[in-house]
């Protein structure tokens, strides 16, 4: 019984000290198309790394104004962000600048969003459905990168989403409309003010990314939006 035991117990520590390349091993069996999109707004896409295994990383693009390509990847757990620096030794090594949970689906758009005035502070990672329910033609993501809540109507439907969350809507309409009266207004000091109001166009084949931030320069509240033409 004591040499069976220690048998066990020798097995458990070989498989805990292999524990990380064991995983990358075991999540790497499927595969998931992802594509990229970061904000805010910039003229080149923003490079960076994805780590795919321990020692593995791949080259990303993520352009701000259009949904980057869709490419295939081991269907890992972490999406791991980064870029590949020198240390104070002088080896080179990758630096996480952000990371999320994988969502369990096929097919995922990773947001990567800015958390300071350069692409070297990091990112908020944000992994969306792709082709799920939740996020295809007719849907509109609302992200607000604003100090501020944002609020709105859409047709017939209604949103609020606070400073660093997003939501997601499809507005309804009568057979054949397509367009929609939009309203938007922020809230700040627990006064709400309108600030856009205009008729935004609706399509069952086109997603819209609503980006809401304060203009760096300015400090004026801007917005940015995204159209994507799921499976065309």
């Amino acid at each position: 019984m004591f040499f069976h035991n220690l048998l066990i117990a020798i097995f458990l520590a070989l498989c805990t000290a292999a524990c990380p390349q064991f995983c990358w091993a075991q999540q790497t069996e499927s595969q998931v198309s992802i594509s990229f999109v970061s904000f805010p707004k910039s003229a080149e896409p923003i490079k960076v790394k994805l780590a795919i295994s321990k020692d593995s990383f791949i080259d990303i693009e993520a352009p701000s104004n259009w949904l980057s390509k869709p490419i295939r990847v081991p269907a890992i757990s972490v999406w791991l962000i980064g870029r590949m620096e020198k240390g104070p030794d002088g080896k080179t090594a990758f630096k996480e600048l952000g990371r999320a949970k994988s969502l369990l689906t096929s097919s995922q758009i990773i947001l990567l969003v800015q958390k300071g005035k350069d692409d070297t502070t990091g990112f908020d990672v944000l992994p969306l459905d792709a082709y799920g329910d939740k996020f295809r033609g007719g849907h509109f993501l609302f992200m607000n990168a604003a100090r501020v809540e944002i609020g709105g109507i859409v047709g017939d439907q209604k949103f609020a989403v606070k400073p660093g969350h997003h939501t997601i809507i499809k507005p309804l309409g009568a057979p054949g409309e397509r367009n929609f009266r939009t309203v938007l207004y922020y809230r700040q000091n627990e006064v709400t003010t309108p600030f856009s109001s205009t008729v935004w166009p609706i399509s069952n084949h086109a997603r819209s990314f609503i980006f809401f931030y304060h203009d760096p320069a300015s400090q004026h509240l801007r917005m940015h939006s995204i159209r994507d033409f799921p499976g065309l």
